[in-house]
């Protein structure tokens, strides 16, 4: 039941509690105003909204003498879930303390709420009253080019793209990266806002064209970027800004990129930082023009030691620059030597590394930073390997002053793929890590206001999810936020199967100097847990399960692999063995040849 006076967002957010409800064709639902006559009989009503929009609502509160939703409780965004039984069924009272929180409420409903044949079962006994931790909790999601070029998926489909929104959104999102060039009509954008929802754009700060005399000097030779030190490139860079932001959407959130790729080496711009700094705030500029209200962040992916310097003492001299927030990418830390790393690093913190990598320079930066600037940040938990916080295929090469990181570090880099898998699997790649980036979580997000977190599809479901309710409690366990996941999404009876999977996986995908993937049991383990969690699901849950599907057919191929490798290794083996016999045996030439043409056709014989 929505109230009187409810919002469009409201109205959206009662909708979409409807579809995901009824979309099994299990239960029957329908949306109710107050003053319509409620159904006969035992049921389960909702009461949906904000307070003072629903009438039904605040009576209850009175009648219940449930304390008012406030700022500090249960906070900003937040929302109130109560059972309420009654002689005719029962009542949920789903109140939101502003829009979002509305949109939370139904996220947490659906949670607690369980699917059976006919029906839906709903706790008798429940209250939570809660709000998110970080005020940024976004991604910027979507199919990469590598998706759709090389692997060749098809493009996701409008209505797929809203759910993936809606996904995100139930599971505590506030904030989607949408292209600069997006408009109001867009259905995307309007989805986004009929939820309730902000938007970030992120904006390469000097990707332009231009003549040969205005090129940039990018740190890998990449093309299609200005140097700002060039009077004529930079006035274009900002003729360029202003005519994107003049004529986009409202945006909630503005991040220009420093690198990966961009940014400039050439003398005229060293320090870079101090070049970049300046061209940031005049965006700043142009952007609060056209949307005041806009925070405008920017990353420093690939800058030097001397850069952070000059940005730190740049925005400390000057409290106007219109910069809200320093954000962290891809190569920002000065003390990790992860694959895309920067080319100086900061030796001098690790003289007392406090609670050590991917923390350390975290703190360092709010450190610098002067009060009106906040720390973001852009994790990227897309890629398993050759990444920000991924498994590296080498150890990592000194760094431009010949540094390595100190001993006590190396478990970061000795994190690698299995040799076996990371020849069939390309960057991207179905995994979970919930051990993993639960720490690296808590070793950074804790310093700064949030995390728009960088995805390439679906592959990476689980580590976005996980990473979301995190934003919303972060003090979570990691055993609890995996069993969440997966009663939400497999049902309680393939549940348990289901979260003893993903740790498997996670711990099969990481090379091991003691057993290669022959010698794996975990991944048989993990297909035969897949597999049995798809048996007990109930069939209307499991047939429409893109998700299972996907993590089914990871074990399929995981465990073909490693029955391809046995065989390769066996064929190997017994190859040897006959040469070497032959060998010892001191037969002719000819004989020789036999054994190896024999041994040849074998090799042809095999499946790869």
């Amino acid at each position: 039941m929505t109230g009187r006076r409810a919002s469009e967002v409201e109205r959206n957010a009662a909708a979409l509690f409807v579809e995901r409800l009824t979309e099994t064709d299990q239960v029957t639902a329908a949306i109710r105003g107050e003053g319509e006559p409620s159904p006969r009989g035992q049921y389960l009503r909702v009461l949906l909204g904000i307070p003072e929009h629903h009438d039904a609502i605040r009576a209850a509160f009175a009648r219940l003498h449930i304390p008012p939703l406030t700022w500090l409780a249960p906070g900003a965004e937040g929302f109130l879930l109560k059972a309420v039984p009654e002689e005719d069924g029962l009542t949920i009272l789903a109140a939101g303390i502003d829009d979002r929180g509305v949109v939370y409420a139904v996220g947490e409903l659906l949670r607690r709420l369980t699917i059976r044949p006919g029906g839906v079962d709903c706790p008798r006994s429940m209250e939570i009253r809660t709000a998110p931790a970080f005020e940024l909790r976004g991604t910027q999601f979507g199919q990469s080019h590598v998706a759709l070029q090389v692997a060749k998926v098809r493009p996701w489909t409008q209505k797929e793209i809203e759910r993936k929104i809606a996904d995100c959104a139930l599971a505590g999102a506030n904030t989607l990266a949408v292209p600069v060039h997006i408009t109001e009509e867009d259905p995307t954008y309007r989805y986004i806002k009929g939820l309730g929802l902000k938007t970030i754009v992120h904006y390469s700060a000097n990707a332009g064209s231009g003549p040969p005399e205005w090129q940039a000097k990018e740190s890998i030779g990449r093309t299609g970027y200005l140097c700002p030190s060039v009077p004529e490139a930079r006035a274009a860079l900002l003729r360029a800004c202003e005519a994107a932001f003049s004529r986009s959407p409202h945006f909630d959130y503005v991040s220009f990129s420093g690198g990966d790729g961009g940014g400039c080496e050439c003398d005229r711009c060293k320090p870079y930082g101090a070049v970049f700094i300046r061209l940031i705030e005049d965006y700043a500029a142009v952007v609060h023009r056209y949307h005041p209200n806009a925070v405008v962040m920017f990353t420093n992916q690939k800058f030097d030691n001397e850069d952070d310097v000059e940005i730190f003492r740049y925005l400390r001299a000057k409290p106007d620059t219109g910069i809200g927030a320093f954000c962290v990418g891809p190569g920002s830390d000065a003390m990790s030597w992860q694959p895309g790393h920067r080319q100086h690093h900061r030796m001098d913190l690790f003289r007392y590394p406090r609670f050590g990598p991917f923390s350390r320079y975290m703190h360092e930066i709010v450190r610098q930073l002067p009060p009106y600037v906040d720390l973001a940040f852009f994790n990227e938990i897309t890629h398993w390997r050759y990444s920000q916080h991924g498994y590296i295929q080498a150890y990592p090469r000194p760094d431009k002053d010949g540094n390595h990181p100190p001993p006590w570090n190396h478990f970061i880099y000795e994190r690698m793929p299995d040799p076996y898998l990371t020849q069939v699997y390309d960057r991207l790649t179905f995994y979970a890590w919930p051990r993993y980036y639960r720490w690296v979580f808590g070793e950074t997000v804790r310093y700064g206001m949030g995390d728009c977190t960088h995805s390439s599809g679906t592959h990476d479901h689980f580590n976005q999810w996980m990473w979301q309710r995190l934003l919303w409690r972060p003090h979570r366990e990691v055993a609890d936020i995996v069993a969440e996941y997966c009663r939400t999404w497999f049902g309680p009876e393939a549940a348990p199967y289901m979260a003893k999977a993903i740790f498997l996986m996670e711990e099969y995908l990481q090379w091991d100097t003691q057993k290669d993937l022959t010698q794996k049991s975990s991944v048989d383990r993990y297909y035969d847990l897949v597999m049995r969690a798809g048996r007990v699901m109930p069939s209307f849950l499991r047939d429409r399960s893109w998700l299972w599907r996907e993590f089914a057919q990871k074990a399929a191929i995981d465990k073909r692999t490693k029955l391809a490798v046995a065989q390769q290794m066996a064929i190997q083996r017994s190859i040897e063995k006959a040469v070497g016999q032959a060998l010892a045996a001191n037969v002719s030439d000819a004989e020789l040849d036999g054994v190896i043409d024999l041994s040849l056709r074998r090799l042809a014989g095999l499946c790869e």
